[in-house]
């Protein structure tokens, strides 16, 4: 995918389109001695659950993320199994773990640790750690288990994942989803700080619960347990949840699963939740219309506005704006008034994206923009232009 990188311009000047144990296990990633992403430990055993291994913390003090971790099950096991620090079939990378600001010269972005043949099971494992946004009022870390089947038979097989968040470093949590498809946002009772997670592909089952609760207990405490969509809404307490995926990988195939967490302290005084949604219709080309879509446009972050199926190789035209219109002529509709536009390149399967980030800001809580995109086909339905264009995506600013 073709990406591009322009300056801020037009209404929105604080928006800017550009451009993240054991102790022998530890990486920690620090910009500001307030904000870092560090894992201190992995459980030793594939069945023991009281340890601690990721956190998040936040300028209060405290963890905004207290622990993470993954756990497996295949078809016929009697119970649930973590993945642990297991010396003998672990690599980890880089070798070493600690890191300071980036003036130190010892800044890392990112880690790997690598299962070959977990425990003894016939599959291998990476866990890929992306560290990004890392600032005094944010971060983000993107996890991805990479499972892989190097066996002739299919693999059939639960993954889990289970997050302790405590949004403000203390148990005052909130959440503001009913369900978990591929994004849900925890908070603290103030909507000064909050935990964004986003998940790719959506699980299979969620299940959320008080930390007093014992849900990593129950994942991990010697059954075959599975998670029981409940939950949802939960308020006030200290927020732990769990999502699973039931997979089936083919012989020499890999599955990833992709989890990324954003922690934001930037102060929204309405409660406002980022959402993505569509209006109007397409002009299709050769290929059909092209298309348009964002990625949470949250306030503080990075966001990206995404275009597909454009001319392979070729280029797009991007309008962006912030006021709604209708303007139809000749077959073609402009869907907003934009105060600018972009030509974006596209890849050779017609996909293009404009990285978009924003500050933190509360005035921008709540602003909606709009974008369109618009190319050249012969193929074009329109009676009077080449012109294929897509519908308009609205992106409302928020958490």
């Amino acid at each position: 995918m073709q990406r591009t990188e322009i300056l801020a311009i037009g209404t929105v000047s604080l928006l800017s389109f550009a451009l993240p144990a054991q102790e022998p296990y530890r990486v920690a990633v620090s910009t500001t001695p307030s904000s870092f992403f560090e894992i201190n430990s992995l459980r030793d055993h594939p069945t023991n659950h009281s340890q601690s291994y990721c956190a998040f913390a936040t300028p209060a003090g405290g963890d905004s993320l207290f622990e993470f971790g993954w756990f497996y099950r295949i078809a016929g096991d009697a119970q649930n199994f973590a993945f642990n620090d297991d010396p003998t079939n672990m690599l980890v990378t880089p070798t070493t773990y600690d890191f300071g600001p980036p003036a130190t010269g010892l800044n890392v972005g990112s880690m790997s640790l690598q299962w070959t043949d977990v425990d003894g099971r016939g599959f291998d494992a990476t866990w890929q750690i992306d560290i990004a946004e890392l600032a005094s009022d944010r971060a983000m870390a993107t996890h991805t288990l990479s499972l892989t089947n190097p066996t002739a038979s299919p693999l059939t097989i639960e993954i889990f994942c289970y997050l302790d968040i405590d949004t403000d470093g203390g148990p005052g949590d909130v959440d503001e989803r009913v369900n978990f498809n591929d994004r849900f946002v925890v908070r603290d009772q103030t909507t000064e700080h909050f935990v964004d997670v986003g998940v790719d592909p959506a699980p299979t089952a969620y299940e959320v619960d008080d930390f007093f609760a014992d849900l990593d207990g129950r994942i991990a405490g010697g059954a075959a347990y599975d998670l029981q969509n409940t939950g949802f809404p939960f308020s006030p307490g200290d927020w732990t949840g769990a999502m699973q995926w039931s997979l089936t990988i083919d012989p020499s195939a890999t599955t990833d699963i992709e989890v990324t967490l954003g922690r934001n302290v930037c102060p929204n005084p309405f409660g406002i939740l980022a959402s993505v949604s569509n209006y109007g219709t397409p002009v299709p080309g050769t290929l059909g219309p092209p298309r348009v879509s964002a990625t949470p446009p949250i306030v503080a972050n990075q966001f990206e506005i995404l275009i597909g199926n454009g001319p392979s190789n070729g280029a797009a035209t991007l309008m962006i704006g912030d006021i709604p219109q209708e303007i139809p002529y000749c077959g073609i509709t402009l869907y907003l008034n934009p105060w600018t536009s972009l030509s974006i390149p596209l890849d050779a399967v017609g996909s293009g994206s404009v990285p978009m980030l924003t500050q933190c800001a509360p005035n921008l809580y709540g602003i909606t923009l709009l974008a369109q995109v618009f190319t050249i086909d012969l193929g074009s339905t329109s009676p009077c232009f080449p012109i294929a264009h897509s519908d308009r995506v609205e992106m409302l600013l928020g958490d």
